[in-house]
């Protein structure tokens, strides 16, 4: 974790890595068919705004396209959660993502 004191980190197919290196290959999936599927989330004093209400919302999208994520949506929560824990050292008291 020393490596990713000072950057953000992101999860990309199944890992949590350096932001420098979540890179996605020209035949993704979504290059190669424009069917992607994504959802932002913000916080608010350090906190996830309506986690559970983005979450609902991509898996609705997800289920339109008819992609698999592969992840639950619990999983997906707890994931979401986990890379805003790891990336909190990285703001000041008054920021937030």
């Amino acid at each position: 974790m020393n490596q990713l004191a000072n950057q953000r980190v992101v999860y990309l197919n199944g890992e949590i890595v350096p932001e420098s290196e979540a890179l996605i290959p020209f035949r993704d999936r979504g290059f190669r068919y424009g069917d992607a599927v994504f959802d932002m989330t913000r916080t608010f004093g350090h906190r996830i705004f309506r986690l559970q209400e983005h979450i609902d919302r991509f898996y609705k999208s997800l289920r339109y396209t008819q992609i698999d994520s592969g992840i639950s949506p619990a999983k997906m929560i707890a994931i979401t959660e986990e890379v805003l824990e790891r990336n909190l050292h990285l703001l000041e008291a008054d920021d937030d993502y």
